[in-house]
């Protein structure tokens, strides 16, 4: 909780040290200026703080699966394995329909996504072979 505020007040200390609140900007832009490199080491700090950060938000508050999540957690690696030709053959088949492009690609999309998860479940994961692989 101290990082977000102590990487807002570097920031700003950065900034006003810089000479950005006189109009000096054009340092952070750029170039061989401290105030760039200064700059570019708070931006790579502060981005792995929100990373660590978020993985211990997200480890606290939303560490469990519903049941939606356990099957797809299932079969998420049959549905890698698998998702091409299913993809394949659903954009064939849209092909020679005239809609819009963000149409077929949403379209494709959920069919992609409700065949591939569906045929894993059914299919795929209950082959003898593909059973012990997948």
């Amino acid at each position: 909780m101290i990082v977000l505020p102590a990487g807002f007040v570097a920031w700003f200390i950065l900034l006003r040290e810089g000479g950005a609140f006189a109009g000096k900007g054009s340092a952070y832009s750029g170039g061989w200026h401290w105030q760039g490199l200064c700059l570019n080491l708070w931006e790579s700090f502060t981005c792995v703080a929100m990373c660590y950060g978020l993985l211990v938000i997200y480890r606290d508050l939303f560490n469990r699966q519903g049941r939606l999540a356990k099957f797809m957690s299932v079969n998420a690696f049959s549905v890698y394995v698998f998702h091409p030709p299913i993809i394949i053959l659903a954009a064939r088949m849209q092909h020679s329909l005239l809609l819009p492009p963000i149409v077929k690609f949403l379209t494709l999309t959920c069919i992609g996504v409700v065949m591939s998860f569906a045929l894993s479940a059914v299919v795929f994961r209950r082959i003898p072979l593909l059973r012990r692989i997948l």
